[in-house]
């Protein structure tokens, strides 16, 4: 069974964070809750969420501090969304300069907050596939293609297998990537890789 995609949500008020809690979890993503910054900071901390819903107005940590806290960078493998309707002008820029993917302003309907955490996980999981992308090409996937053509089998195996170990050791899960059709390199040069009747990979790349 899949994990489920963990969802933090940093707001002050109860009801609004059941309200949010309610439409998601019918979603099907996992919620934690923080009723402020410094208390969203342990839970990042302890959950590693993909998406934040961030207040901006609370007690004890505001939003804006959160984000000074935490420092979201780009190649981050988690998203940002505020949701705030207290935010002026000039935060919600600071908040964007800070490394935020969306704002949404209070009150929200349901739906809208759905398509802003969706389109929050397709954003980390193309990130995702970038990163898993880079290690395939220096892993040498363009080697085993290469072999391939010369008509090497057995270096294409080698290649692949490498291929394959960085993958296994970046924790490469195929099923995760389903809903952008992430491609199973290493799979696809393998078939690629003509066989002899026993399905075993020929050694001078003829069937």
């Amino acid at each position: 069974m899949m994990t489920k995609p963990k969802v933090l949500v940093i707001d002050d008020e109860p009801p609004i964070r059941d309200i949010i809690g309610l439409g998601l979890r019918s979603a099907g993503l996992e919620l934690i809750y923080a009723e402020n910054g410094k208390d969203g900071i342990d839970k990042f901390k302890e959950h590693s969420p993909e998406v934040v819903l961030l207040d901006l107005k609370m007690p004890i940590m505001t939003g804006l501090e959160f984000l000074e806290a935490l420092e979201p960078k780009l190649e981050d493998p988690f998203t940002i969304v505020v949701l705030s309707g207290h935010g002026t002008e000039d935060e919600v820029g600071r908040c964007f300069e800070m490394g935020i993917s969306a704002y949404i302003r209070k009150p929200f309907a349901i739906p809208e907050l759905i398509g802003a955490v969706n389109t929050a996980l397709t954003l980390n999981r193309f990130a995702r596939l970038l990163g898993f992308m880079e290690k395939i090409s220096l892993a040498g996937l363009g080697e085993a293609a290469d072999e391939l053509k010369g008509g090497d089998s057995t270096k294409a195996l080698a290649a692949v297998e490498k291929v394959n170990g960085i993958l296994h050791d970046a924790g490469y899960d195929p099923r995760a990537f389903d809903e952008i059709k992430f491609p199973d390199a290493a799979a696809a040069i393998l078939r690629a890789i003509p066989q002899d009747d026993d399905g075993s990979a020929t050694s001078d790349g003829t069937s």
